[in-house]
């Protein structure tokens, strides 16, 4: 009988340690699977943000005041005459000729064979932004939106720019292919776009329904427009920015330039 009992403790103590050396192994394994950078979200890419640590772009955020341009409302710039909103077609009619345009002039990394221009106007319900992207290679090729060509508009209603996503911030990607990918605080329904290809390149109109009513809205809204160049390998090899070129927009709108509703 003691035999026996003895026996069973012994089953027991190995069982015991079978267990704990297969948790052991388990943790170990987890561990050395967990990622090793931040985790993209929402659409996110950190392909090049190590690299990037300190913008690199010709001007850097560190070396000058965040950019900044306006957008006339459409009712003001129409003087006496009526200004019908835009035709949402991706060609740039009357409606944007009144405006100023504003170019981005900064390289986060690529060869800089890529331009980009804005046009921008408002009404009480939306935001209208035109851009013309001078690229002429096609690449839309691969899963990951950020990687292929397209342009990324970053709003913040509230001006706070915060180091998080706040409400009234959103984070849209329209893609050259003719697709959207929506970020943090974006919402499909609330969009009207359309992607056209030119001589130079592709250009993008989207109307943007504003997310907070006038009286909680910024008269100087935070806002960032970037490019992503793609030469067709499903990578991103190049990104002109309006202002921020860190890479970390996605999460963080702290470093965005600006956009003066007037």
């Amino acid at each position: 009988m003691r035999n026996r009992k003895g026996k069973r403790k012994l089953l027991r103590l190995i069982a015991c340690v079978a267990a704990i050396a297969l948790l052991c192994a388990l943790c170990s394994a987890a561990a050395f699977a967990r990622p090793t950078k931040p985790v993209p979200i929402d659409g996110g890419d950190t392909s090049g943000e190590e690299k990037n640590e300190k913008p690199i772009g010709k001007i850097t955020n560190e070396e000058h005041e965040a950019e900044s341009f306006f957008a006339p409302r459409s009712s003001k710039v129409a003087g006496s005459a009526r200004l019908e909103a835009p035709r949402i077609d991706g060609r740039r009619d009357r409606f944007y000729e009144l405006c100023k345009s504003k170019k981005a002039l900064n390289y986060a990394f690529g060869d800089e064979t890529e331009s980009a221009e804005i046009w921008a106007m408002y009404d009480q319900d939306f935001l209208y932004l035109y851009i013309d992207v001078a690229d002429p290679t096609y690449a839309c090729y691969g899963e990951v939106p950020t990687r292929k060509d397209g342009v990324e508009l970053f709003l913040n209603e509230s001006g706070h720019k915060s180091v998080v996503y706040e409400p009234g911030d959103s984070h849209y990607m329209i893609l050259r292919d003719g697709s959207v990918v929506c970020g943090a605080g974006a919402d499909v329904e609330r969009v009207e776009y359309a992607v056209v290809e030119t001589s130079a390149g592709y250009a993008v109109e989207i109307a943007i329904e504003w997310a907070l009513p006038a009286s909680k809205r910024a008269e100087a809204i935070g806002f960032e427009f970037r490019i992503n160049d793609s030469r067709g390998q499903g990578t991103r090899d190049g990104i002109l920015a309006f202002n921020d070129t860190s890479l970390r927009t996605y999460r963080d709108l702290s470093r965005i330039g600006s956009l003066e509703l007037r």
